[in-house]
């Protein structure tokens, strides 16, 4: 009953211009309303959601975005696969893999964090951010099977055939090496957001000139930046970076 009210207080509110927004999720609103403009202007159709979590992504893209299309989830925890998919029998366009994308096929190592949002394939380092030295700690490390986003689009392409997709990178600190096993299917992707450091939390980490220079060198441009943590506001530690393909934009300077 409840869900059901909330549902036809955001579509009202909606078709008149508005947007209900929770005072904890407010400084998600600036991404959510340019993705929603972004999703419209490139008739997004897919997301590769790459370290769903619990699948706050999923839960953003229905509630901020607006968007209905299908989303494919991928997390290597199978503790957080388990749930994943058990909230994924409620939503017929959502789709659970719980494999790990990366530089290459096989089993690696995965550490877990006493925060599962901070697990990672890299090791904490807290010296410049002492604010997640509590919850950035490995609790334990587990054998994971890795593979490549090369060759889990190709899966996925035959599975739903899409035609417009976007990718969303979220592996703490370990972004660029998804984009390292994409290839040239990269090219695919409309286009990407990736977190980008400021301040690192994890041992070699790339920094976000790195980052930004990478997905420059591979044909996507700037399109948005926001901040992703406010523990150590006003500094800024990270930020979520959009980029759009300029080989297939619609839009031009």
């Amino acid at each position: 009953m409840l869900r059901s009210l909330k549902w036809s207080v955001l579509r009202f509110v909606g078709r008149h211009g508005y947007q209900v927004i929770p005072n904890w999720r407010l400084t998600e609103g600036g991404l959510g309303l340019h993705l929603k403009r972004l999703f419209e202007v490139e008739k997004i159709d897919f997301v590769v959601d790459v370290g769903a979590n619990q699948g706050q992504y999923h839960d953003f893209l229905r509630e901020f975005v607006g968007y209905r299309g299908l989303i494919a989830s991928f997390e290597p925890n199978m503790d957080l696969v388990s749930l994943l998919q058990d909230r994924a029998r409620k939503d017929p366009s959502w789709r659970i893999f719980g494999v790990a994308l990366g530089p290459t096929e096989g089993p690696s190592n995965f550490n877990v964090m006493e925060d599962r949002q901070f697990s990672s394939f890299l090791l904490p380092d807290n010296v410049a951010t002492s604010s997640f030295s509590t919850q950035n700690r490995v609790a334990e490390t587990r054998a994971v099977q890795m593979t490549t986003l090369d060759t889990a689009y190709y899966d996925l392409q035959r599975q739903f055939g899409f035609r417009r997709p976007y990718l969303k990178l979220d592996t703490q600190g370990y972004d660029l090496e998804v984009v390292k096993g994409a290839g040239a299917v990269l090219q695919e992707f409309k286009a990407l957001q990736t977190e980008a450091s400021v301040k690192p939390i994890y041992k070699q980490m790339p920094d976000y000139r790195t980052t930004i220079a990478t997905m420059q060198a591979r044909g996507f441009e700037l399109s948005g930046m926001f901040s992703v943590t406010d523990e150590c506001f006003p500094l800024l530690v990270e930020f979520d970076c959009v980029m759009v393909n300029s080989r297939v934009v619609t839009t031009s300077l």
